[in-house]
């Protein structure tokens, strides 16, 4: 009787042994999955007074772009009057420079459930973690003048790390008077996309900003156009679906008064974020815990009786 019982605990003690080892294993090889994507595109920028009147350029258009790439606390930044460097990191090797598309793609093996994936992402291919931003002002002096930045982060921790940012950011500004009180329309054409996707625990974050803004001499803002068209932020989970929206915004600024220099400024970011905050596993490891529990309650309760 005394050896069956010994040999009853010893079996148990295997089932509650290999249980909890399947478990880890599962949260060792489930992952975390973060997908975080944002991106704008700003043109055909049109400015012109609402009476006569005479512009004077009082200090010539300055420009400036910047991009960053973080991964694990370890990236690169870069910075151009119009054209900023992609920055990058991760795996595969980095897409083409001032591409503004979707840059992941996924194979057999998607992350996405069927019907979720974000318009853009292909079948094929391979993706481990990556991050990036990129951005590009062009067609300056031209009526085909535009904008136009991303920022996209891909987590998966199978393939290692825990933590990616993108960014992108441009401003443009220009000081001017003018010969007699008028107020000035403004018009321009968007088109923006946003996307996230978390699992098995993961976080993300995405957002893109666009604002134009005329400030007086004192420095105190006259007109701002930040409008939620072309600002946004978003975060997950939950899971959403993928924000695409295109048109024209237009604007009306106030009187601006004879003589006074303004200063008229547009400016934009795109950022991403994804990290891993902890991995949830899969339902075949959660069923392992719970045979790994009910061995430890027969342990406890054969105990109890011996």
């Amino acid at each position: 009787m005394q050896s069956q019982r010994v040999r009853s605990r010893s079996l148990i003690a295997a089932t509650v042994f290999l249980a909890l080892n399947s478990l880890a294993a599962g949260r060792a090889t489930a992952g975390v999955v973060a997908y975080a994507y944002a991106q704008q595109m700003i043109s055909n920028v049109l400015i012109s007074p609402t009476s006569a009147t005479t512009f004077t350029i009082v200090n010539p258009l300055t420009t400036g772009t910047g991009d960053a790439a973080s991964a694990d606390g370890s990236g690169l930044s870069h910075n151009g009057a119009t054209d900023a460097l992609q920055s990058y990191e991760g795996t595969p090797a980095a897409p083409a420079e001032n591409d503004f598309g979707k840059f992941a793609t996924f194979g057999a093996a998607s992350p996405f459930p069927v019907g979720t994936a974000p318009t853009g992402l292909t079948s094929g291919g391979t993706l481990d973690t990556f991050t990036r931003g990129d951005v590009l002002i062009s067609g300056l002096g031209s009526n085909s003048a535009k904008t136009n930045g991303v920022a996209e982060s891909y987590l998966n921790t199978v393939s290692g790390g825990n933590e990616a940012t993108g960014s992108s950011s441009f401003s443009a500004s220009l000081s001017f008077s003018t010969s007699s009180a008028t107020a000035l329309n403004l018009s321009y054409i968007y088109a923006n996309d946003i996307y996230l996707y978390t699992a098995g625990g993961g976080q993300a974050q995405a957002s893109y900003k666009f604002n134009v803004t005329i400030k007086n001499e004192l420095g105190v803002s006259v007109f701002d156009s930040a409008t939620a068209n072309t600002n946004l932020s978003l975060a997950s989970p939950p899971n959403g679906i993928e924000i695409i929206r295109s048109g024209t915004n237009s604007f009306t600024t106030a009187t601006l008064l004879a003589g006074e220099t303004y200063t008229l400024t547009f400016s934009g970011s795109e950022a991403t974020f994804v990290s891993a905050v902890g991995v949830v596993p899969e339902p075949s490891t959660i069923a392992g815990a719970g045979v790994a529990i009910l061995a430890a309650g027969l342990i406890a309760r054969r105990k109890r009786a011996a």
